[in-house]
């Protein structure tokens, strides 16, 4: 009996026990929670202080267009023609009145009965003339910035084949239209025959015209972009302009080494101012189309005169050229090329004879400041050092 009651009432306490420590490790738990509970939202929102289209926004401080624009400080299209091309240049302009002067008589021409029926020819002779004008002063005038300067003097000349087809269609509408409304048209039977032979020959020569303007614009075409247009510019590349280059070259040596370059450019810069003012004057005084044109041509003389000192007194330039050629024209010309060079070597290897050697040896040598030149040939060669060669060859590498 008392064993029965001891083990039931050990039994009861360690419940009791039991529940106590559950109850005291939950309450302990909970208590720990609610001291470290907080919202981790509030301080680590990542939108607010790191925002990174903000203060690294790249197209605001870096803008590559603003700083770096190339084409303003490097603009490339500051050369200037060779010489040639500016005396030419200056000639095609000062022409370019004579083709609107002869438009405007033929102009005035078609208000005339009859013979207006040639107006239109002569209106459009006058365009040709302009046409040819504009080519040579954008073509020719461009010798040394333009690869295909002349390609385009040749498309003046074939723009001007169109207008001299236009001109002659438009004669044959002139023709074709002659006798109408005139008394010869009201004369019974003799009218209808007149009208026919003018209608038949005016027909013939409107076809003749549009053929020339079809020949003309094809042409033109293919001067421009075409074969014709390839061998142009080929030929302006590697033939026109070297030459020319070389021709100036020479020039400017022989007036910088006389002394003569600035005093000729000068006289002939006055000169051409006293002729273009003449020019001006002449246009103030008349103001007709006549004196318009003849102060153009002045103008265009002036200009010309202007421009032609720089054959003697060449704008100067700095570099270094090197060229070597072997025999023949080569090894006769071959020097020059590197004439616009302030230091030149140049080589030649001429035949035999000593002719090209020698020539070698008096041409080679012009190209610079100063020049090396060694000329080899099978007999008879001559070097810039002496001889006729060195003479020369020395006397125009002097600055």
């Amino acid at each position: 009996m008392n064993s029965q009651l001891w083990l039931k009432t050990s039994t009861a306490l360690l419940l009791v026990m039991t529940a106590s420590l559950a109850g005291c490790h939950g309450g302990g738990g909970g208590h720990h929670n609610n001291d470290t509970a907080s919202t981790p939202t509030a301080p680590t929102d990542p939108t607010t202080p790191t925002d990174p289209t903000t203060p690294t926004d790249p197209t605001t401080p870096t803008d590559p267009t603003t700083p770096t624009n190339p084409t303003t400080p490097t603009n490339p299209s500051v050369t200037a023609p060779l010489v040639t091309g500016q005396v030419v240049g200056e000639v095609g302009a000062g022409l370019g009145g004579v083709g609107t002067l002869v438009s405007g008589v033929g102009s005035t021409l078609t208000q005339v009965p009859v013979v207006g029926a040639a107006g239109g020819l002569v209106v459009n002779t006058g365009n040709a003339v302009t046409s040819v004008t504009d080519g040579v002063t954008n073509g020719l005038g461009s010798l040394g910035t333009d690869k295909n300067s002349l390609g385009i003097t040749v498309a003046g000349v074939t723009n001007g084949v169109s207008d001299i087809g236009k001109g002659v269609s438009s004669l044959g509408t002139g023709v074709s239209t002659l006798v109408d409304n005139t008394p010869i048209s009201q004369v019974p039977l003799v009218g209808g025959v007149v009208g026919k032979v003018t209608d038949t020959a005016g027909g013939l020569v409107d076809k003749v015209g549009t053929t020339v303007t079809m020949l003309g614009n094809t042409l033109t075409t293919n001067v421009t972009s075409g074969q014709l247009g390839k061998a142009t510019g080929g030929l302006n590349d590697k033939v026109v302009v070297p030459v020319i280059s070389m021709v100036e070259n020479v020039t400017g040596k022989v007036g910088t080494t006389t002394g003569l370059g600035q005093p000729v450019d000068g006289l002939l810069t006055k000169v051409g101012g006293v002729v273009g003012g003449l020019g001006d004057k002449v246009v103030d005084t008349g103001k007709n189309p006549l004196t318009n044109v003849v102060g153009g041509v002045l103008g265009g003389v002036g200009g010309a005169l202007d421009k032609s000192g720089g054959y003697l007194n060449p704008t100067t330039t700095t570099g270094t050229g090197t060229g070597t050629t072997t025999g023949g024209l080569g090894g006769l010309l071959g020097g020059l090329g590197a004439a616009t060079g302030s230091t030149d070597t140049q080589t030649n290897t001429g035949g035999s004879g000593g002719l090209l050697g020698g020539s070698t040896g008096l041409l080679g040598s012009l190209g610079g400041t100063a020049g090396t030149q060694t000329n080899t040939g099978a007999s008879g060669g001559a070097s810039a050092s002496g001889g006729l060669g060195g003479l020369l060859g020395g006397l125009l590498n002097k600055n």
